[in-house]
C-alpha cells in the first residue's frame, strides 16, 4: 500500500479545499477493505510535516497548511503576484465595514447583532448579511439576554482564508480592550444608530496585510 506521506499529499493536491483528517481514515479505509484505520492525527501532523520539510528543501513554491479543522495545499507568499497576473486577478478586498464588523465577532464571538451595533455605532445588517454570504460569519443560535438575539461566530473559511490555525493565533490587538470597553459606545440605544454607510463609497482593504496564498 502506498506510504501515508503519499496519501496525503495525493489528497491534499486533488482536493481542492480543506481536508480533515477523518476524511483522510475514511479514503484510507475504504481503499484498504478494512473496519477501522489505526492512524492518529499526530500521525497525520508528521506526515504533512515531512512533506513541508521536503517543499522547502527543494524550494518548492507549495506547502500543505494547518487551517481550522483540515489540511490545505497552497502556494507560498511569494509566488502570489504571479499567480494574480496569471489569473488576471486583483487582491480579494473587504471594505472597512466588513473589516470592523469581522473583527468584532472574531474577537467577541458569540456576539449578537445589538452587540456589534452597540460597539461600531451603526446598523450592521449589511455587514452581517455580506460576511455570511462570503462564509466568514454564521448564525450559531441564540443568546441569554433579552429578546434572546441571534448570535455570530466565525466559521472555518474565516481561519482558512486569513491564514490561522486556530482563533487562539488571533493576534492581541492593543486597543481592542478600548474597542471593546462597556461604557464608550456600548451604551448607545440601538434606535440611535446611522444606517449603515453605502458599501460602494467605502475604500476596501486586502483580507490579509500579506499577500493572500493562492490555493491549489
Amino acid at each position: 500500500m502506498e506510504s501515508l506521506i503519499q496519501i496525503i499529499e495525493g489528497i491534499a493536491f486533488a482536493a481542492g479545499r480543506l481536508v480533515a483528517a477523518d476524511e483522510i481514515r475514511e479514503a484510507i479505509r475504504v481503499v484498504s477493505g478494512q473496519e477501522t484505520v489505526s492512524v492518529s492525527d499526530d500521525e497525520i501532523a508528521e506526515a504533512v510535516g515531512t512533506l513541508n520539510e521536503r517543499y522547502e528543501r527543494e524550494n518548492s513554491a507549495i506547502r500543505i497548511h494547518k487551517w481550522a479543522d483540515g489540511y490545505r495545499m497552497a502556494s507560498i507568499p511569494a509566488v502570489a503576484n504571479y499567480l494574480r497576473a496569471f489569473f488576471q486577478e486583483g487582491p480579494r478586498k473587504l471594505t472597512r465595514s466588513l473589516m470592523e464588523t469581522l473583527s468584532i465577532v472574531a474577537y467577541r464571538q458569540p456576539v449578537s447583532k445589538p452587540e456589534i451595533d452597540n460597539v461600531r455605532g451603526v446598523d450592521s445588517n449589511y455587514a452581517l448579511r455580506r460576511l455570511m454570504e462570503l462564509g466568514f460569519v454564521s448564525m450559531a443560535g441564540r443568546s441569554d439576554t433579552v429578546g434572546r438575539p441571534l448570535v455570530f461566530t466565525t466559521t472555518a473559511r474565516f481561519l482558512e482564508e486569513f491564514g490561522i490555525q486556530s482563533l487562539e493565533d488571533l493576534p492581541q490587538l492593543r486597543e481592542a480592550d478600548e474597542l471593546f470597553a462597556e461604557g464608550e459606545l456600548g451604551a448607545m440605544h440601538h434606535e440611535d444608530l446611522p444606517t449603515e454607510v453605502d458599501p460602494q463609497d467605502e475604500e476596501e482593504f486586502p483580507i490579509t496585510d500579506d499577500p493572500s496564498e493562492t490555493q491549489s
